[in-house]
């Protein structure tokens, strides 16, 4: 850098000082520009920061008499000497803008009337651009010394500097308070799965539900019901987040009203489905399996709305599907749903699941599919119930090769034991 009378050094590390105490975004923008003006003896300045998504330069704040009228005014990085600078970034001065071609003109209800400036690029510690800095009309007349340019350079690199440094804290703080929303979510959705097994007579009962991500869109439940009967629920929310955690809350509450009151699968889902349709977006719905077993009868009558049908695994070999019901909950009512009945047999098991399972991609592509599972359960179908969730878990996984979970994991078994 040129020799620089020490004031004017001083006056650089005071301003530096200044940008290096603020936190807050905004204030350190408004600071650079006056910290502009005052080391330059300038009448006005603004500052352009590059919209990398669009490649404009924006305006985010000036000084002097278009001060708060111009804020938000875009240019294309190829336009205008600020465009140049960005461009090329090389600083550049022009002692009289009308004698320069790459001058656009003063911004358009401003008001302002340039005559001269001076620009540079301001650069990160990376060497990145992340905008421009200009100082505007040399006070008293004449133009800004070519000796001051490195200065000027000098303050708006440590000015960009400090620009990222509050993006990153802002988007610290960003990201704490959306750690904080899925901690929420999180506890929204632990509360929401059974805190403990029902006791059936004759019957071993098992769920479980593994998140892809801090939250997921899968529910599970067991409602215990009069005359020792219990309904089996299989649920999967679109979407993820604190938004599916609340339709999953809000849906397991609906559920467990209608159920403990009326143990009617087929009343069950056309309320959940009315109230779905009604208090959410086109765009939000969910799969629902809904059954209610009677030990005393082994009875199992059930609703599917539109979820994956789940399998029964007869004693002897033979696989049914649960597939009688209708499309998924929450996209039109009303809907018809078409509930059935089947007798659960001693030896018998029940799989319920979600996509997670069969969707589980390996690193070839392929998908562990509907046809693995039935085999899973053949080879698997008499060991408790918990260790065959385990195998079942390590099988999938194995079978993913390292590829990652994208997608929640949920089951629930019921076996008839005698």
């Amino acid at each position: 850098m040129p020799s620089v009378p020490q004031e004017r050094l001083l006056l650089l590390f005071d301003l530096i000082g200044r940008f290096n105490s603020k936190v807050d975004l905004n204030t350190l923008l408004t600071d650079i520009m006056e910290a502009a003006k005052t080391m330059m003896d300038a009448e006005a300045s603004s500052l352009f920061v590059l919209d990398h998504r669009t490649g404009e330069l924006v305006i985010n704040i000036s000084t002097g008499e278009a001060s708060g009228r111009i804020g938000g005014f875009r240019i294309p990085k190829s336009q205008g000497i600020a465009g140049w600078v960005a461009t090329n970034e090389q600083p550049v001065l022009v002692p009289d803008v009308t004698k320069d071609a790459r001058f656009g003109g003063d911004v358009p209800g401003s008001g302002f009337v340039t005559r001269d400036l001076l620009c540079v690029p301001m650069k990160n510690a990376q060497g990145k651009l992340i905008g421009v800095l200009q100082a505007i009309n040399h006070v008293g007349g004449g133009t800004f010394p070519e000796s001051e340019i490195a200065l000027f350079q000098r303050l708006a690199d440590q000015a960009a500097i400090a620009i990222d440094r509050e993006r990153l804290n802002r988007e610290f703080v960003e990201k704490r308070k959306m750690e904080q929303q899925l901690n929420l979510a999180r506890d929204i959705q632990t509360q929401l799965w059974p805190r403990s097994t029902p006791d059936l007579p004759g019957y071993s009962l098992f769920g479980n539900s593994i998140p892809a991500f801090e939250v997921g869109g899968d529910y599970y439940d067991f409602i215990p019901l009069n005359d020792g009967c219990v309904a089996l629920l299989m649920c999967d929310v679109s979407g993820k987040g604190v938004g599916a955690a609340l339709i999953m809350a809000s849906l397991r509450a609906t559920l467990r009203t209608q159920l403990s009151q009326n143990p009617d699968v087929d009343r069950a889902i056309q309320v959940v489905n009315e109230a779905l349709a009604n208090d959410t977006r086109p765009t939000e719905f969910v799969t629902i399996f809904m059954g209610v077993l009677c030990p005393k009868t082994h009875r199992f009558t059930y609703v599917n709305a539109g979820h994956n049908p789940p399998y029964v695994l007869d004693a002897d070999g033979r696989v049914t599907e649960l597939v009688p019901g209708g499309p998924v909950a929450g996209i039109a009512h009303p809907i018809e749903y078409r509930s059935d009945t089947i007798s659960i047999h001693p030896g018998s098991l029940l799989m319920m699941f979600t996509d997670g399972v069969t969707e589980a991609e390996s690193s070839d592509g392929d998908m562990y599919d509907e046809s693995r599972l039935v085999d899973f359960l053949h080879a698997n179908r008499t060991l408790p119930l918990d260790r065959l969730h385990a195998n079942l878990i390590a099988e999938v996984t194995a079978f993913q090769n390292g590829m990652p979970q994208t997608d929640d994991i949920t089951v629930l078994i019921l076996r008839r034991e005698s």
